[in-house]
This record gives C-alpha cells, sequence and structure tokens, in this order.
C-alpha cells in the first residue's frame, strides 16, 4: 500500500521535468528573496546608520541590532520572494519556447505547474516554523537590545554633547574620557531641580551597571554640596514654623544612584512575541475571562428585565382600578422603581457593549495573521504560474515590476483589511480575506489551462 502511494508521488515529484524546473526555480527564488529582502532591508538600514552616527550607539551593538531584526525582515520577504521567482521562470521558459516544447512532448500544463506549487507549498510550511521558532526569540532580542540603548541613552548623549539628564538632575561637564565602559566627566557641575541642591565636582565617574541597564551610579570626586534643608521651629509667638536652611559641605567622595525608566512596552509580551501555542492559549484565557464576565452582565439584565415586567404589572393593574388623581402611592413608588430599574439595563447594555470591545480582537488577528501570511507563499506561486503561462515573453526587468504591483496590492490590501478589523468593523477572520480574493484570482485564470 504504501509502494503504491510513495512510488507515484516520487513519479510526479522528483522526475526529469520537475528537476529541471526545480533547477530553474530554486536559483531564482534565492533572488528574488535578496531582492525583497535588500528593499525592506533598506529603510532599516538608514535608521540604523542614524543610531550610529548621530546617536552614537556601540557598532557593536548597531550589528546585533541588525542581526535580530534580518529574521523578522525574512519573515516577509520569503512569501514575496516566490513572486519574482516564478515570473522569472516561466518567463524564461516561455522565451525559449520550452514550454511549447514540453507540451509538444505530451507534458500538460498540469504536469508543468506541480513542482512549482509543491515548492510553493514547501516555502508555506516553512514560513510558519521559521517564524514560530527563529522570528520570535529574534524579536524578543532587538527588543531588548533596543531596551537597553534606550536606557543607556543618557550615557550615550553624553558623546554628542556637553549635558546629560538622569532623573531630576540635569548634569553638564567641561571633558570627558573613556576607559572601557566606564566614562569620566571633568569639571562637573549637577542640579537637583525636585530636591534643590547643587553638586560641584573635579572629577566623576560614570557606571551603567550590567546586570541592570536602568541603573546609573555616579562617583563624585572632590567637590562640594549645597543644598536647601527645611527644619520646623518652634516661635514664641507663631508657634511651629518651618524654616528652609541653605548648607554647604564638601566630600572627598560622594555617591549618588540613578534609575531611568522604561516604557511599558519593554516589559509586556504582546501577541507579536508569542509563539502559536502560546498566543493561543493567551487568547483561550482572555477570551474565558470576558465571557464570564459578559455572562454575568447579561444574567444580571435578565433579573432587571423580569423586574421591569413585573412593575409595568402592577403599574397597569393600578391604573385600571384608579384615575390618574387618586393613583396610590404604592402605584407614583412602582414608576419610580420602574424608571430605575429601565436606567439600570441601560447602564448594563452599556457595559455589555464595552466588554464585547474588549474581546481579544488583536490577538485574534496576529493569530490568524501567523498562517495567513506563510499561506500567501502557495497563493503566490499559484497565481504566479497562471499569469506566467499566459505571458509567453517576460524579462528579468518586467518579471521585477508585476512582483512589486502584486505584493504592494497584497500588502495594501492587507494592511486596509487590518485597520477595520482593529475597528472592529470586520471580524478577526478577514485577515485570510486578501489570500482567499487572491486564490479565486489565481483559479480563474488557471483552472482553463489545467484542462490543457
Amino acid at each position: 500500500m504504501k509502494g503504491l502511494i510513495v512510488a507515484p508521488l516520487k513519479n510526479l515529484l522528483f522526475s526529469k521535468v520537475s528537476r529541471y524546473i526545480y533547477k530553474e526555480l530554486i536559483p531564482n527564488y534565492a533572488f528574488g528573496l535578496a531582492f525583497f529582502s535588500s528593499l525592506i532591508l533598506l529603510n532599516e538600514f538608514f535608521y540604523m546608520a542614524r543610531l550610529y552616527i548621530e546617536h552614537n550607539v556601540p557598532i557593536k551593538q548597531v550589528f546585533l541590532l541588525l542581526m535580530n531584526l534580518i529574521p523578522f525582515l525574512l519573515s516577509f520577504s520569503v512569501p514575496f520572494a516566490v513572486l519574482p521567482a516564478y515570473l522569472l521562470t516561466m518567463g524564461r521558459l516561455s522565451q525559449d519556447s520550452e514550454i511549447v516544447g514540453f507540451k509538444s512532448c505530451g507534458i500538460s500544463t498540469r504536469r508543468i505547474m506541480i513542482p512549482g506549487l509543491f515548492i510553493g507549498f514547501l516555502i508555506s510550511l516553512f514560513s510558519i516554523l521559521f517564524n514560530n521558532y527563529v522570528v520570535i526569540p529574534s524579536n524578543e532580542n532587538y527588543i531588548r537590545l533596543r531596551a537597553k540603548i534606550m536606557a543607556q541613552k543618557p550615557a550615550v548623549e553624553m558623546k554628542a554633547t556637553s549635558f546629560i539628564e538622569l532623573g531630576s538632575y540635569r548634569i553638564s561637564y567641561e571633558k570627558i574620557e573613556y576607559y572601557g565602559n566606564i566614562q569620566i566627566l571633568y569639571k562637573i557641575h549637577a542640579v537637583d531641580f525636585k530636591d534643590r541642591k547643587t553638586i560641584q565636582a573635579k572629577k566623576g565617574k560614570l557606571y551603567v551597571d550590567p546586570e541592570n541597564a536602568e541603573h546609573y551610579i555616579i562617583k563624585f570626586i572632590d567637590g562640594n554640596l549645597s543644598e536647601i534643608i527645611k527644619e520646623k521651629t518652634n516661635d514664641p509667638v507663631k508657634g511651629e514654623i518651618e524654616e528652609e536652611k541653605f548648607f554647604v559641605s564638601t566630600f572627598r567622595y560622594l555617591t549618588i544612584h540613578f534609575y531611568v525608566g522604561m516604557p511599558s512596552e519593554f516589559y509586556s509580551k504582546g501577541p507579536d512575541l508569542m509563539k502559536i501555542d502560546e498566543l493561543y492559549k493567551d487568547i483561550l484565557n482572555s477570551f474565558n475571562i470576558v465571557k464570564e464576565q459578559i455572562d454575568s452582565e447579561i444574567e444580571n439584565r435578565r433579573k432587571k428585565v423580569e423586574e421591569m415586567k413585573l412593575l409595568e404589572n402592577i403599574i397597569f393593574g393600578y391604573q385600571k382600578e384608579f384615575d390618574e388623581n387618586t393613583m396610590l402611592n404604592e402605584a407614583l413608588d412602582a414608576g419610580n422603581k420602574l424608571i430605575n430599574v429601565i436606567n439600570e439595563i441601560s447602564i448594563i447594555d452599556e457595559r455589555l457593549e464595552n466588554l464585547r470591545k474588549n474581546l481579544p480582537y488583536f490577538s485574534i488577528t496576529k493569530y490568524n495573521e501567523k498562517f495567513a501570511l506563510p499561506f500567501s507563499s502557495f497563493i503566490f506561486a499559484l497565481i504566479s504560474l497562471a499569469i506566467g503561462i499566459y505571458t509567453h515573453r517576460s524579462g528579468r526587468g518586467e518579471g521585477l515590476g508585476l512582483s512589486i504591483i502584486i505584493m504592494v496590492m497584497f500588502y495594501g490590501l492587507k494592511t486596509g483589511i487590518e485597520n477595520l478589523i482593529f475597528k472592529q468593523l470586520l471580524p478577526p477572520l478577514a485577515e485570510w480575506f486578501p489570500d482567499f480574493l487572491f486564490l479565486i484570482i489565481a483559479l480563474i485564470l488557471i483552472i482553463p489551462k489545467f484542462r490543457q
């Protein structure tokens, strides 16, 4: 049974025709990967250059940032590289009349396309695994490095300016020297605007805690400290009063610790940094928590509706028995209660609407994206093969130009759909819409050729 399945599959995917197409396709895919990666990397390269030139970030940190950024960029260029690879391959085969030669030997269009579809499927599968096990750890490293650079920003800025700000201190100096990771400042003047202190010193050593990039230590040497201290004294006439006294003291060594806080996004792990299984569990937990709150509010609303109906029946009974001028206080009380219950139902409805907005739409969208974007590799393979079959002459420039047009259309549609999803105008499953739209276009083009 195994032989009956494996043998035909082997002949289909690894025949001479298939191997010949692979030989053409794989180099073109490598070219497409390099082309799109270069386009995407170009903008990031200028950003990295600014870090080094303008912000004086050490070249080693810039290089590490770049290395950890490349996998993320590849997560986009891996599927997009399918477009030029297939268009160039099919264009070359058409230009040299090799497709005509295949057909004259009895090889159908479907048989020509199968190797390309097989490679497209493998690229989709590879993209999912690559994103899950390579891109996500690299993104985590990238964010940590960015956080470290931001935390070290005061020390970095010292290379370009004559003052820095650490916490509530503004520190100026005349000269700076570097000894490894230690910066030595000369003729320092530091002002603490919060506690109204002034420090002047001949020199000082600035350290960055290797265990905590947010922690700075400055050891001042040979200087004086001026500060205003509030003291409470007893006045015979005015009683207890608070006086401000000015103190000046000298020191040989004075050590001050500074902490530079980081934005909260550097401490949290969002959907982009979660693996598929982690994100799935997080969505379930978030969904269950919100669902419990929604179910509780719905039950509360049901009870209020029953109470409202009961009060309406009471008021209707009083209206039958008495006219408006002789309505009892009980009826008036029931009417007031009814108004309160209606207001409470309105508040519950508002809370329900807010709770439904708190459903993890963003996380669900990102979960779908982890499959939809890699699957686009197969879609691009299909649509490129379809276009390639119809295009009998295609040079490298035409193939690249058409690839960029398709890429821009796909990515623009994807971005627009995501914006509508995040505004809750579309469900998270709409993340698949660009894939299915391009799939339908590809099938419309390719089905007539499959019959040949």
